[in-house]
């Protein structure tokens, strides 16, 4: 934190009854080709097929490969994989890696490794020999004769993967039957994948991000008047980090005063004339966090507007609510006075865009603007709502998470919150995070603001 101070092979001949039930499970899984054969005969292990090539792409039922794939673009370290395996009830499903392995971005001869290599293709001419479970071979699978079913063996690969703490993963898995969900399952620490089919599966891990501290620079002179203006309320921004264990991608800022954060503007009356007429246009109401913070679920900050008669900014078109400004800096670095525009090229300085939060927690209250037009010039007022009961340094339960030790406590608390998944920082990349937030009183000119900064690396 900064503050500002995880073979065994059944024998051809099985009992009737496990085979009823193999045959059960399986039958939403497969359903393969066929051969036939004018006369039944029991067989001791099945025909071998033509040999196939094992690095034939693209995969399929006829070469029923699985890969096991390791995107090169992955965060640099050593990866765990565990393979294990069903008991296959016919002895062509060989070859199945069962020992763990290690393997790095970027391997030689990656970046695949086969899993299952085999070369030649179970169940698409068996059928089973309903009287007596006996497995018989050179059928028309699809055409069984009487007193015999079709026969589809059961049989998963299953991958585990050991997930390093912070990391996320993507998960890609292409099979030849997609419909076949068991086929080709998502869960990166638990995949199943069907062996009678070919599947390839890719895994892209994103290690855990870094923040480090950065200069903000500001105030300095230069030809951009917004680079001489100071922030005199610094100090409620109280700290700052990121999220532990599952909430490793969150940016948690921690805000403190003697007034409730200004979450932002939820009326905007504007006095416009000829003849005097007032306009008031209302905001959806601040709603509190509920449920999993991201793109999909942000927190409701009011007025979004940053230009024109209905922007919820304050005297100098600094965002009202809190504000998060990204730039990317892979590759930069500052110059020694901390003025590199490049660096800076969107902090609102600069002109950067505002990213609202996706959750905040603690207490805050509203703001109201009015913009009188009749005036020359145009004047604005805002004017903040009233507080509510003092929460000290109690932001609410989990999600929510109390300011570090150490951190000072004003009468009121707020922790607001950014989903870095949410916001499209590519993997490899260096970000440098600009936030603002107002408080509750805006008693001196221009508005009463805080700002840090803090360098992220993906």
């Amino acid at each position: 934190m900064h503050s500002l101070s995880s073979l065994g092979f059944s024998s051809p001949r099985l009992k009737a009854a496990w085979l009823a039930a193999g045959a059960a499970a399986a039958a939403a899984l497969v359903t393969l080709g066929a051969c036939s054969d004018a006369a039944v005969s029991k067989i001791a292990a099945p025909k071998q097929l033509d040999p196939r090539a094992h690095d034939v792409l693209p995969i399929g039922a006829l070469h029923a490969e699985i890969l096991l794939c390791l995107d090169p673009s992955s965060a640099p370290g050593t990866y765990h994989f565990v393979i294990t395996q069903d008991a296959f009830p016919t002895p062509e499903a060989t070859d199945v890696v069962t020992s763990p392995m290690d393997l790095v971005p970027g391997f030689a001869g990656g970046p695949c490794v086969h899993v299952l290599q085999r070369s030649t293709t179970i169940g698409d001419n068996y059928v089973i020999d309903t009287n007596n479970g006996d497995i018989l071979a050179n059928f028309d699978h699809d055409n069984p004769p009487p007193g015999t079913a079709p026969y589809n063996p059961p049989g998963i690969v299953h991958i585990a993967a050991t997930v390093p703490g912070g990391y996320t993963v993507d998960l890609n898995c292409t099979s030849d039957q997609p419909s076949l969900v068991i086929n080709c399952s998502t869960n990166p620490t638990a995949l199943g994948v069907n062996v009678f089919h070919g599947a390839s599966v890719t895994y892209k891990f994103t290690g855990a991000p870094i923040l480090e501290d950065c200069v903000l620079g500001y105030p300095f002179t230069s030809s951009n008047p917004r680079t001489r203006l100071a922030f005199n309320e610094s100090e409620v921004l109280s700290a700052f980090g990121l999220g532990t264990g599952g909430a490793s991608n969150e940016l948690r800022v921690w805000y403190t005063d003697e007034h409730a954060l200004t979450l932002g503007v939820n009326k905007v009356s504007v006095k416009d004339g000829p003849p005097n007429i007032t306009t008031v246009t209302n905001y959806p109401s601040f709603t509190p966090q509920v449920g999993a913070i991201g793109a999909a679920n942000p927190v409701n900050v009011g007025d979004l507007d940053i230009t024109g008669d209905q922007r919820a900014t304050d005297g100098f078109e600094r965002p009202l609510f809190p504000a998060l400004f990204i730039t990317d800096i892979t590759g930069l670095t500052d110059d020694v006075a901390h003025t590199d525009p490049a660096i800076r090229a969107g902090d609102w300085q600069f002109g950067g865009t505002p990213v609202p939060p996706h959750a905040v927690y603690g207490t805050w209250k509203a703001a109201a603007i009015f913009l009188d037009k009749t005036k020359n010039p145009d004047q604005r007022t805002m004017t903040p709502g009233s507080d509510p009961a003092k929460n000290h340094k109690n932001v609410g339960p989990p999600p929510a998470t109390p300011p570090p030790a150490g951190a000072q406590d004003f009468g009121f608390s707020a922790e607001v919150v950014w989903d870095l998944n949410s916001l499209g920082l590519q993997a490899g990349h260096s970000y440098r995070l600009q936030f603002m937030v107002h408080d509750g009183d805006q008693n001196k000119t221009g508005g009463d603001v805080g700002e840090a900064c803090a360098n992220l690396s993906k």
